[in-house]
């Protein structure tokens, strides 16, 4: 299966998405194909990026700091690209669990940390 996780850019530029890459690290032991995008440090096409690598599953790694971007990204996703199954982990997810599902309906999944 191919995996997409992104990293929306925020205010951390620079920065290294530690649970990214664990979570790449654990899917690729168990023979799944994982691509991260890290807007943080680096500019993509994500319309070009996800028609090249066609991941069934895209997950958002969401901070407070980028919460709007990842609204405005996994709309897009939907809109574009119905059928990809959009995944959301990461400390804003935790901290406002409801309050993001309620205002992003477009993410099927989320996790907890």
């Amino acid at each position: 299966m191919n995996i997409l996780l992104i990293d929306p850019g925020g205010w951390q530029k620079g920065s290294i998405n530690l649970g990214l890459a664990y979570l790449a690290a654990g899917l690729l032991k168990n023979k799944h194909n994982v691509k991260i995008l890290d807007m943080n440090s680096y500019c993509y096409d994500l319309k070009r990026s996800i028609e090249i690598f066609t991941p069934q599953i895209i997950g958002y790694s969401v901070k407070t700091a980028n919460v709007k971007l990842v609204r405005d990204i996994s709309n897009y996703v939907e809109k574009e690209f119905s059928g990809i199954l959009q995944v959301a982990g990461g400390p804003h997810v935790s901290l406002c669990f409801n309050e993001f599902l309620i205002k992003n309906p477009q993410i099927d999944f989320s996790f907890l940390n």
